[in-house]
């Protein structure tokens, strides 16, 4: 999994013959904030070099750097780890496995006149057969996979019960791509070396204002204001739900790995009969 622990913002000021501003970056840590402030300093230096000069800033691509989120909770087994828990950059918390595969399944987009018949009264495109269908074909070609399905505010979610997967492999990547999940999460898996589901809402879904900020923090007032912010949030989502179970398809078969996974996502993703968020 590529994650860390720590995240620092730096700040850098640039000069050119037609104005003067300032850039903030960030850098990352498995060891120490002071590191990542190390970290942060030198990329900001090297992006205002850049600019200077007239190059492109030359931040490292996305695919490659491990998502910029508040590092919460490492579950590990006998040292290994196997799941992180994060905030991401709207406020929820989002589960990232390093072997449990989550999949996400959402609706295809609805056209404008499919949208229009439904809301004056017409026939409604059956938007969740399709979806179990293809679960359920899947399973009976391949008897040995064990599938448990959620309900989420857009579509489903996928846990796969029966074996780990190395995220990014072949074998993860033809069951995300068979199931229907989204192409940017699929390489987002390879990319950042786990899987990843949201366990709590959206935070429009639940009536939330946006949070005022983003972590790293500029500074202790902005921490404390998005603090309060995420206290008002955490009060908001308990009459709220991320997902539903569904039911389980295919092999009944749990992994010893993947059950502590799924018991940790349904004790805080699944809030009985709550809407969905």
């Amino acid at each position: 999994m590529k994650f860390y622990r720590y995240w620092a913002r730096s700040t850098a000021t640039v000069e050119t013959p037609e104005r003067r501003f300032e850039i903030a970056c960030f850098g990352g840590s498995e060891t120490s904030l002071e590191s990542a402030r190390r970290e942060a300093e030198a990329i900001a230096a090297r992006a205002a070099t850049a600019i200077r000069s007239g190059k492109p800033r030359g931040d490292y691509p996305y695919s490659r750097r491990p998502v910029r989120e508040e590092f919460l909770e490492e579950i590990s087994d006998g040292g290994r780890p196997q799941a992180v828990t994060t905030r991401n950059a709207y406020g929820a918390t989002v589960l990232n496995s390093a072997g449990a595969l989550f999949a996400d399944i959402d609706y295809p987009e609805r056209s404008f006149w499919s949208r229009l018949r439904g809301w004056f009264g017409g026939p409604k495109t059956g938007q969740d057969e399709p979806i179990l269908a293809r679960i359920d074909a899947y399973t009976q070609q391949h008897p040995r996979v064990g599938l448990r399905l959620y309900r989420t505010a857009n579509g489903f979610r996928c846990l796969a019960t029966h074996r780990v997967y190395e995220p990014g492999s072949r074998d993860a990547t033809e069951l995300l791509e068979a199931l229907g999940s989204d192409p940017l999460y699929v390489r987002l898996c390879a990319a950042q070396q786990c899987f990843r589901a949201r366990l709590t809402p959206k935070f429009w879904r639940c009536r939330a204002p946006r949070p005022p900020s983003r972590y790293p923090w500029a500074s202790a007032e902005e921490e404390r204001a998005y603090r309060a912010w995420q206290s008002d949030y955490e009060d908001r989502i308990r009459g709220y739900s991320t997902c539903a179970w569904v039911g389980s398809f295919g092999s009944p078969r749990i992994d010893r790995e993947v059950q502590r996974i799924l018991d940790l996502h349904d004790r805080v993703a699944c809030n009985g009969d709550a809407p969905l968020a």
